[in-house]
């Protein structure tokens, strides 16, 4: 999802009281933007260990400050979690090591990066309709579902051919979306972005679209200001949603004529992907910079979700539950890949991290996906960069069509 400006900028660490269910998670989202030296990198690194943008932070602080035992630190550390550079960054970091270990080291990322390939195209969305951020599938009529941002509409794949749906007018562009099978409703986050043409007539909140009989209820979200976000369906038809802007969690229970603060903006930077677990105990939230968080359903403490040291768990976008795991895609930032979050018996820690893709040669950015039967569907090319304010596009970048792409994940 986009507003990943809000969502790389650091924030100050303010302590969350301890609790014994779980590591409490610590609020970043009620501080000011600003920049941080390496004690607070340090301070924010030993919070959210399993947060590559933090490392990366790091790194680029110590390097500034020519603090070399800071860069080997935590490029070590880094590097064994899997993380990735830009060749230019390689190339300035490898001056920090003598050769031999540089050689380990850089031989680790490149493996780590290498290409996993799992996948095929199953639908492509002509390069006119512009920038598809998410998907849906109607198990009920076999039908696939695409959500644009430029265009701020909705399509649906008749045949071979992608046609519109009919929407209120004042929808905004489609983030998130997902279909419950047992209310036979498909909901769609409304809101406005960057590349969001007349972002101020954009509708902010959540859709609830009938396939059955066309209409659509629009059920606005507390508040005023720009959103962006995804869904995740709970128990007994209750809707969570993420304003990835705002930093809220909303909620939609059966019948709401409204969207409900469920969580307050002050407690994440920037959340994204939410995935409810199969025992309906927690809602699992990613927060883009700084990791995967656990919130209690029944008393909405917020946890942060551990992990083992070589695991990354920031840059997630897509989070969707199978089973009793997490299956995620994570985007922004070396690797790109869609992996499978293997989860403890209590929820509150990832145990194993099983890579399903990884920097597939045919992917531009992937963004979210969506289950069919056992397969699971996601947007392998979304084209953010292709478009600045308001939508206009980037006239140096040629349009191209938007693949979605299906994985068998077992």
């Amino acid at each position: 999802m986009r507003y990943r400006a809000a969502a790389l900028a650091l924030a100050v660490l303010l302590a969350a009281p301890a609790m014994a269910e779980g590591e409490p998670w610590r609020d970043v989202g009620s501080a000011e933007e600003q920049s941080f030296d390496l004690e607070s990198l340090n301070a924010l690194v030993a919070a959210y260990p399993d947060s590559g943008t933090m490392l990366r932070a790091t790194i680029a602080t110590a390097h500034q400050a020519s603090d070399g035992d800071a860069v080997r630190r935590a490029f070590e550390r880094f590097a064994s979690m899997g993380g990735g550079l830009s060749e230019g960054s390689m190339a300035l970091v490898s001056g920090y090591f003598d050769e031999a270990r540089w050689a380990d080291l850089a031989a680790t990322v490149i493996e780590s990066q290498a290409p996993i390939a799992a996948s095929e195209v199953i639908a492509i969305v002509p390069a006119d309709i512009e920038l598809v951020e998410g998907v849906a599938w109607d198990s009920r009529r076999d039908t696939l579902y695409a959500g644009l941002v430029v265009e701020r509409g909705l399509y649906r794949l008749a045949g071979e051919t992608w046609e519109r749906v009919p929407l209120p007018e004042n929808s905004g562009s489609l983030f998130g979306m997902a279909y419950d099978a047992g209310a036979d409703t498909l909901w769609l986050v409304s809101g406005a972005a960057d590349p969001t043409p007349d972002a101020g007539t954009a509708f902010r909140g959540l859709i609830a679209y009938s396939p059955e009989t066309g209409g659509a209820r629009l059920l606005a979200a507390p508040g005023e200001g720009a959103m962006s976000g995804d869904i995740a369906l709970g128990e007994g038809g209750t809707v969570y949603v993420s304003n990835s802007i705002g930093g809220a969690i909303y909620r939609c229970r059966p019948g709401c004529l409204a969207l409900e603060t469920f969580v307050e903006p002050d407690h994440f930077r920037s959340p994204q992907g939410m995935a409810i677990s199969a025992d309906g105990a927690w809602l699992y939230v990613s927060d883009y910079s700084y990791g995967l968080a656990a919130i209690d359903l029944e008393t909405a403490a917020i946890f942060r979700v551990e992990a083992t040291p070589d695991i990354l768990l920031d840059g997630i976008d897509g989070l969707l539950p199978e089973g009793g795991d997490l299956i995620a895609i994570r985007n922004g930032s070396q690797p790109t890949q869609i992996v499978r979050l293997q989860l403890s018996e209590d929820g509150l820690r990832v145990e194993q991290a099983t890579v399903i893709e990884r920097n597939h040669p045919d992917w531009g950015e992937p963004t979210l996906g969506a289950f069919r039967d056992g397969e699971f569907l996601y947007v392998s090319d979304a084209q953010w960069e292709r478009f600045g304010a308001d939508g206009a596009p980037d006239s140096e970048i040629a349009p191209r069509p938007t693949p979605i792409r299906s994985t068998r994940l077992r």
